[in-house]
């Protein structure tokens, strides 16, 4: 039965955001360091490339420098410029940046150099040891075959494939032979990461397309993604030595929501109350309606149905929330008052990790697998972890009341996601999924007769905001804002055995 309740306008507030190295949402400022809007999409979430990054101002970067020593004394120097607003303690660098950076050389003596060298990789890696390489580029800073570095150092730029010419009758592209004089040279470099990389997966192991995934590493689950850059020199003093410095990166992937539905967008405009499903249909999604039992205070058996509406579309954007709506139904006014109760409902956002840890167990790439009805035997390795609880209220008390008599009532909801939240990735043999979870309704009074969950549905997480206007939340004040997630499973064999909410609290 539907229920047209006009929802109430409780202000708005910003939640308290976790302590992470991951960044908040892509806002503004940090779209605009990017040189170009981001990408826009319609039905489906993508992603796409981005103009490489203008020159950015003091203020938005930061220089990180590593050095390769020989005897005591630095032989090279590496710097990263990484954009500021989401390098903490690494590099790290937004889907469309290029990573730029210079590497300065510092010769106090003639030597024998062969070549200077930046390989960038990006590796899965899994607690058996095994490791996948999905993405290997190298690009040479100098080599012989350039020339004398004198006409190339502080000019070459590997964006480039021209070289620039020499300013003495020595032509930059003859190739060198004998030692480097002693002095300073300086190189910049800009590499662009490719959008999408092939990885062998099966047991056949042929390649398929997937796209770059952000970087993920947690203590307590044993498969992560890697981002480094290596620099190599090459001398050529009697013995052929190769001196090398390790630099990790951080990497986050450009994905959004389509745009929202007209009266949501409306609503977020004019600060107003999101609209009921009743009155706005094509702005929530109508889950399919569930039937759960119990037992009221130990004696009366009762049935109750309930209707969960989650906003469309369902891809969400971390740091904001997940807009909920759940209508009751059901004979017995008591048993419909208890269970409305917004201290009954137990709804979270359900995180898994899925990973083949041995790359050879499954046919078909993780990706293949669905969240619903997939038994727990086929995700190889499976770490669950839940949010806190989604925050309810009631609409007006009078309204409430009356619908009573009608044998029907509402709640109103969300679902607050933490900006450190990963955001919905598939990447060979490694996958971060998201659900929505109903548990069944536990109050004093009521045994519900399963505790299995009645309701779960995917949905995605994703890094940047729609187009338009930003998400306004609308918990009444004086709820506790958590946004942690909370380990419910852990790595079995497999098998996810169900633990309830944990006091370990994870942030990634």
């Amino acid at each position: 039965m539907s229920v047209i309740i006009p929802l109430s306008s409780p202000p708005s507030y910003t939640p308290v955001e976790a302590i992470s190295d991951d960044p908040p949402s892509l806002d503004d400022q940090q779209e605009a360091n990017l040189g170009s809007q981001l990408p826009t999409y319609a039905n489906t979430v993508h992603r796409g490339g981005v103009s490489p990054a203008t020159s950015s101002t003091p203020s938005s970067v930061k220089e990180f420098t590593f050095s390769i020593k020989n005897r005591g004394k630095s032989l090279a120097v590496l710097t990263v410029i990484a954009n500021r607003n989401v390098s903490n303690t690494m590099p790290t660098f937004i889907e469309g940046q290029p990573i730029k950076g210079s590497v300065r050389l510092n010769l106090g003596k003639a030597e024998a150099f062969q070549s200077v060298t930046i390989r960038v990789r990006g590796n899965l890696f899994s607690r058996s040891g095994h490791q996948t390489t999905f993405l290997d580029t190298s690009h040479i800073i100098w080599s012989q075959s350039m020339g004398d570095p004198r006409h190339t150092a502080s000019k070459f730029t590997l964006k480039s494939p021209n070289r620039p010419e020499s300013n003495t009758s020595i032509a930059a592209t003859t190739p060198f032979t004998g030692k480097i004089v002693e002095g300073e040279y300086f190189w910049e470099f800009s590499i662009e990461l490719p959008k999408e990389v092939p990885v062998p997966v099966g047991k056949d192991r042929n390649p398929k397309i997937f796209l770059l995934a952000q970087t993920f590493a947690e203590r307590h689950i044993h498969a992560s993604v890697a981002y480094e850059m290596v620099m190599k020199v090459t001398t050529t003093n009697f013995l052929r030595m190769n001196h090398r410095t390790l630099v990790q990166l951080g990497f986050i992937p450009v994905t959004r929501p389509p745009p929202f539905p007209p009266l949501r967008t409306l609503a977020y405009q004019e600060g107003s109350p999101l609209l009921p499903p009743s009155v706005d249909p094509d702005g929530w999604q109508a889950l399919e309606p569930v039937k759960f039992r119990g037992l009221l205070f130990k004696s009366i058996t009762v049935e109750l149905e309930c209707t969960l509406y989650l906003a469309k579309p369902l891809v969400y954007t971390r740091s904001t929330c997940i807009p909920l709506y759940l209508e009751f139904s059901g004979e017995n006014a008591q048993a419909l008052s208890l269970l409305s109760a917004p201290k009954a409902v137990a709804c979270y956002l359900r995180r898994y990790v899925k990973f083949d840890d041995d790359a050879m167990v499954i046919k078909e790439p993780i990706s293949t697998l669905s969240l619903e009805g997939t038994p727990d035997k086929l995700m190889v390795q499976d770490s669950v972890m839940n949010s806190q609880l989604a925050v309810w209220w009631k609409p007006d008390t009078k309204i409430a009341e009356t619908n009573y008599l009608t044998h029907c009532t509402c709640l109103l909801g969300e679902l607050h996601l933490g900006s450190n939240l990963k955001p919905t990735t598939a990447l060979g043999w490694f996958e971060i999924k998201y659900s929505v979870v109903l548990l069944p309704f536990e109050v004093a009074g009521f045994d519900p007769e399963t505790s299995i969950p009645l309701i779960k549905k995917p949905v995605e997480i994703v890094t940047a905001f729609a187009p338009g206007p930003r998400p306004r939340m609308s918990a009444p004040p004086g709820y506790k804002i958590e946004t942690t997630m909370h380990l419910e499973a852990p790595n079995i064999g497999g098998t996810a055995a169900m633990m309830g909410m944990s006091d370990m609290n994870f942030i990634s």
